[in-house]
């Protein structure tokens, strides 16, 4: 009874701890799509025109990520018969070949596949070597020969199958996951960043490689990238900020139409609760997220647009054009659009109410509600 009374303490701080930070991450303020409906809805009330303008953002286009059947490249069959499989007792390619025709090496997956065709190219390159000054091997040396030029010509192929065709992509770009909450979006991604820039690096890149440690490295960036739904949660975060920010672009200049909320330059009660949204709500919770959003896709697109040349066009003409392309119509290009959008009109509001952007009115920590 002791021992476990005192397991159960010992284990208490630990399960509260986790609990924090479930309830944290479940709670409303980390949730970036409330934050961003709080801040329409704030707008909506200090530029009210008699008309409450519910704020409607449209479903995700479906557009999605290829799937892998569309991405695969195809590659070569390239067979040594078992006479020719015996002769090599004297090379460590033997045993390559074995476990390739094993059980487990017919259906292993393309990244394993592309990791062979690399212990492939080097063991053979070896028992080539090896085999030339006997006569009897000429005709094996020329099929090993003929084998490492035809998957030497393949190898990009099968590299793009291993990285942009495999499981972990799809579930990189996917989009079925929730809106990411601001905790999310304040994790610096660096080991994303860092399995992406190891993994796009090139096939001789990974050639190059030590043949022991080259499989784990391979393996364990590959697991990173598929562990979360990334770019799949910042797209979604793209979207649904896009539009909240149009429509209330979209109230702001009706009302101005209609009843300018300042005179002549000179700052009235509405403009002072306008001030306070903007300190309060538009800079202290939407602009982190919008930028938080921008910083951290801005940096994945560069590393990933490196790669795309090496792929089909189903992937570089079709769904990256439409979404993360640099294009002013793609989903990323109308996302910037709005924050730069938004930004001037932000600009034109203060300068209309003679107000300067940066300087704080005092006692802004505000608990009144606006």
């Amino acid at each position: 009874m002791r021992n476990g009374l005192r397991v159960s303490s010992v284990r208490l701080p630990f399960v509260l701890s986790c609990l924090v930070v479930l309830l944290i991450a479940c709670s409303p303020r980390d949730r970036v799509d409330v934050l961003l409906d709080d801040y329409h809805y704030r707008m909506n009330n200090v530029f009210d025109s008699g008309t409450n303008k519910e704020l409607s953002v449209p479903p995700l286009p479906s557009i999605r990520f290829p799937r892998r059947r569309e991405l695969l490249q195809p590659t070569p069959a390239i067979n040594i018969n078992l006479l020719e499989f015996l002769r090599l007792s004297s090379c460590d390619l033997q045993r390559l070949l074995g476990q390739r025709n094993s059980s487990l090496g017919n259906v292993m997956p393309s990244s394993q596949r592309f990791l062979y065709e690399l212990s492939f190219l080097e063991l053979a390159q070896t028992c080539i070597a090896s085999l030339q000054p006997k006569s009897a091997a000429a005709d094996l040396v020329d099929t090993l020969t003929a084998a490492v030029v035809e998957k030497q010509k393949h190898l990009d192929a099968y590299y793009w199958n291993a990285t942009w065709g495999s499981e972990e992509f799809q579930k990189l770009f996917s989009t079925a996951a929730p809106l990411p909450g601001l905790s999310f979006l304040q994790r610096q991604p660096a080991a994303l960043e860092a399995s992406l820039e190891a993994l796009l690096a090139g096939s001789e890149h990974w050639r190059q490689q030590l043949l022991e440690e080259r499989e784990a490295a391979f393996e364990q960036a590959l697991a990173v990238v598929g562990s979360d739904r990334y770019l799949g949660q910042m797209r979604l975060s793209m979207w649904h900020a896009r539009h909240v920010l149009a429509q209330v672009k979209v109230i702001v200049e009706e009302a101005q139409n209609t009843r300018a909320i300042c005179l002549q330059g000179r700052v009235t009660p509405a403009g002072r609760i306008m001030e306070r949204v903007f300190y309060r709500y538009y800079i202290g919770q939407v602009q982190p997220v919008l930028s938080l959003t921008s910083q951290r896709v801005d940096r994945l697109r560069s590393q990933l647009q490196g790669s795309l040349s090496r792929g089909p066009a189903v992937v570089t003409e079709g769904y990256w054009r439409q979404v993360w392309d640099d294009a002013p119509e793609s989903e990323w290009g109308q996302f910037r659009q709005a924050i730069a959008g938004h930004t001037r009109m932000w600009q034109g509001l203060l300068k209309h109410c003679g107000l300067r952007p940066g300087v704080r009115p005092a006692g802004l920590a505000l608990a009144d509600p606006v």
